[in-house]
């Protein structure tokens, strides 16, 4: 008698497999790192599965504490530099300093032989760097939430200085696999925020505090739709991107990754 056909969703699938990845944010003025295991099976999308997660709430530490929080996660966890394949760091827009601090380390973290010419060989024996924007971060960790509360679009707002505030919005279908991506990138002054019921708002705009008029900005604020907890990027965004983009295998070389700094850096005199 001839046996049924196996369905193909109760067949055996192929032995799942775990890469490691280090997540840095540093593009805010909270330093944060992250060690996540990235589980990989042929037949799902990538999971992210966080292992630690490190943050320190003191502003604008980074240079004095992304190493060394990185040394004490690895230690912590019984894990070395040699354990990590993957290094996703926040790339922008956010502080110029902080983006340079980051970058700077997730470059040397990854720096390949500059004597191979081969970027696959190079690969094998170095972790890979990918870039995290740092918009688009925030926007995927507020989309269920989001969702969850009948809001369709996301504004995420990221001070820049004085009145200005980047603003980038994001449907849900976004993140779908074949939506197009969100609505361009752009640097406005608050007073062209766009305001509606019917958006709900995140990012670090409404966690700063002295970079606007205080009684205004507090007007301003109140009057947008959000939860505190997206009002602050974290390290787990960093990481929860990170996988969410892994197969697009969007790795760049440490020594072509440029920050998204968005303007022009003028020091204060």
């Amino acid at each position: 008698m001839p046996q049924p056909k196996q369905s193909r969703a109760s067949a055996p699938n192929s032995p799942s497999q775990k890469t490691t990845l280090l997540a840095l944010e540093t593009s805010g003025t909270v330093c944060g790192i992250a060690l996540a295991d990235i589980i990989s099976n042929p037949s799902t999308p990538h999971q992210c599965s966080l292992v630690a997660e490190l943050s320190f709430f003191e502003p604008f530490q980074h240079d004095r504490v992304l190493a060394e929080g990185v040394r004490t996660l690895l230690q912590l966890t019984e894990r070395t530099a040699s354990h990590v394949q993957v290094v996703a760091v926040s790339s922008g827009p956010g502080s110029f300093t902080g983006l340079r601090i980051g970058a700077a380390f997730a470059k040397a973290f990854c720096f390949e032989d500059s004597l191979e010419n081969s970027l696959e060989h190079s690969l094998e024996k170095t972790p890979r760097l990918l870039p995290v924007p740092t918009m688009n971060a925030i926007a995927f960790a507020a989309r269920k939430s989001a969702q969850m509360l009948g809001f369709q679009q996301i504004c995420v707002l990221i001070p820049s200085h004085k009145d200005l505030v980047y603003c980038q919005v994001f449907s849900n279908e976004t993140f779908s696999n074949d939506a197009p991506s969100g609505d361009s990138l752009r640097l406005i002054p608050t007073s062209q925020i766009p305001q509606s019921a019917d958006i709900f708002y995140a990012g670090s705009y409404f966690a700063v505090e002295g970079i606007f008029s205080q009684n205004a900005s507090e007007a301003h604020q109140s009057s947008f739709p959000r939860l505190e907890e997206y009002c602050r990027i974290t390290p787990r965004m960093i990481a929860d991107y990170a996988v969410h983009i892994l197969s697009e295998q969007a790795f760049v070389r440490s020594s072509d990754f440029v920050p998204l700094y968005a303007q022009e850096f003028i020091p204060k005199v």
